[in-house]
């Protein structure tokens, strides 16, 4: 068999070493297994051409054979590998995991990335579709989401990586505080989605009941230090508009640390009876009462245990393309 090009335009470099972690993690994972695999990375936030100059390469790739199929992670890159597959006269199977959480966005603006007609006709015309979460189809397609041929995957975590851990050494690592409780919102503060204006304003209203709460955001926390930040925190803040499946819950979970979150994406349905899990309004007054109850939550409180139940680690998802791989013939 041929090799499986993964062609994605969201890929860590060194000005976004956080932008489609999961997509490099998932690809290391295959590799690790054995599949052959091929990068093609179209750096759309350096430049737009960018996508052109992947387009010839990749219509290049298929004309010499060779390729049994291409693994697409993004609407724009399925459309960009549908074109090359044209031009070249293949007929490459095209995977598309459908990562892109903006579908349940309730507020869209114009930009081309919530233009869900577009999104249309990207799944339309991939052989198969791996959803992170089961209602992203419908969001899409509505009742045509039926006939998609199609298996929800959630991107899995590194479960040796993120572990439960000492706080008290991990605030030493972090250099961080040693009093008081960590609030930890995970994202940079300039991402309107993320909404960290309700973090802040829920905050001030913890720190009356709780003095020395401190709340530490994310944007400068290096990858490899986010075992240890979650570790050194009381609490993860996912305050956010819209996500499909997000990493970060789950990379909390396996840490035992609890999470406050808005109902998005699958939190409630796969974590919300967990006693450390707090399904928030997004409101300061309601998410400090989530806060606030997250820091008496028993610990642990079987986080870890239900992402190991769930099969939400890198290995069991890296298993499942594998087999979504042979359903298809790619390998």
């Amino acid at each position: 068999m041929g090799s499986v090009l993964h062609v994605t335009n969201m890929y860590p470099t060194a000005s976004a070493p956080y932008y489609g972690i999961f997509v490099r993690e998932q690809f290391e994972a295959l590799r690790a297994r054995g599949i052959d695999v091929e990068l093609f990375f179209i750096d759309g936030l350096a430049s737009k051409l960018n996508y052109s100059k992947i387009f010839h390469e990749l219509a290049f790739r298929l004309h010499k054979g060779g390729v049994s199929a291409i693994h697409s992670h993004h609407t724009f890159t399925t459309i960009i590998a549908l074109l090359a597959r044209k031009f070249a006269r293949a007929e490459t199977p095209i995977i598309e995991s459908f990562h892109e959480g903006e579908v349940f966005n309730p507020r869209p603006n114009l930009a081309p990335r919530n233009w869900k007609w577009l999104k249309a006709f990207a799944l339309r015309r991939a052989d198969f579709v791996m959803p992170v979460e089961k209602r992203m189809l419908a969001a899409v397609l509505g009742d045509e989401a039926r006939q998609i041929v199609s298996e929800v995957i959630p991107a899995g975590i590194d479960l040796k990586q993120f572990t439960p851990g000492d706080a008290d050494e991990a605030r030493e690592d972090m250099e961080w505080p040693e009093e008081g409780p960590i609030l930890l919102f995970p994202f940079a503060p300039g991402k309107p989605a993320k909404r960290h204006d309700l973090v802040a304003a829920a905050h001030e209203i913890v720190r009356r009941k709780c003095h020395k709460a401190r709340l530490i955001v994310g944007g400068t926390i290096r990858h490899e230090q986010m075992p240890d930040a979650l570790r050194a925190c009381d609490a993860v803040l996912l305050i956010s508009d819209y996500e499909a499946s997000p990493t970060i819950v789950k990379e909390a979970l396996a840490c035992e640390r609890p999470v406050v979150a808005t109902d998005v994406g699958d939190v409630r349905e796969m974590f919300g009876d967990l006693a450390g899990v707090k399904i928030v309004e997004p409101t300061p007054e309601s998410i400090a009462r989530g806060v606030l109850e997250a820091l008496d939550a028993p610990k642990p409180f079987g986080g870890r245990e239900r992402i190991e139940k769930l099969g939400l680690d890198i290995e069991r998802t890296a298993d499942r393309i594998v087999e979504c791989y042979k359903r298809i013939g790619a390998i």
